[in-house]
């Protein structure tokens, strides 16, 4: 059971020489965002109040990342909540969201509700980690894309010109599984809803 990514080391530390631990867990880090950037594999679901006659609602992200889409958004009422239900699921064209930094602004195109509830409104939201993150990940994330960090974060090193770790052919190896765990793990977020409004970043260069 995989609870933190420096359980990863040993996996990593096996494959190199000579590569210090500190550089290793920097590319798991890596590996963990660049996963969830191009899987969306890291989803949770953030509970806010539904307020009688309100459009707008501003959704802080409780975990040390940031919000990289609206997965979908559900309206609940006071049954649904007392129920666990997930509640009537809005249309993803109904609602937009703007990146800002860690609070994603999300404005709901709908009929506002004649009465407040609380817990009324529920956003599954896929997440991406800051690259200096340090809160805990979810375990069950974790160990659902462990073997595919480890690959990732090889994948990192292996390129590195000039250091003791430097494999141009296990470059290649480490990155095509780590491509086909991302591509799998799409499939598999995929699969568990149509997916709302991406949030645009520019794209980054490890």
């Amino acid at each position: 059971m995989l609870n933190k990514l420096e359980d990863l080391l040993p996996r990593t530390a096996v494959r190199l020489r000579n590569c210090p631990a500190a550089v290793q867990l920097m590319a798991l880090r890596a590996a963990w965002r660049e996963f969830c950037d191009r899987s969306d594999a890291w989803r949770e679901d953030e509970v806010m109040d539904l307020v009688a006659d309100q459009f707008a609602y501003t959704l802080p992200i409780t975990w040390d990342a940031e919000c990289r889409r609206v997965v979908a958004a559900f309206v609940r009422t006071a049954a649904d909540v007392a129920a666990g239900r997930d509640g009537e699921q809005l249309d993803p064209s109904g609602y937009k969201m703007k990146d800002n930094g860690a609070t994603a602004i999300i404005t709901f195109d709908l009929a506002p509700a004649s009465v407040a509830v609380v817990g009324g409104l529920l956003v599954r939201v896929a997440l991406v980690p800051y690259a200096d993150s340090i809160e805990p990940l979810p375990a069950d994330r974790l160990n659902y894309g462990g073997a595919a960090l480890v690959s990732g974060a090889l994948a990192h090193l292996y390129q590195q010109k000039g250091k003791a770790w430097f494999d141009a052919n296990l470059f290649e190896a480490e990155s095509e599984r780590f491509t086909r765990a991302i591509v799998q793990a799409s499939r598999d977020a995929d699969a568990q809803g149509k997916l709302g409004p991406i949030c645009y970043r520019p794209p980054e260069f490890f």
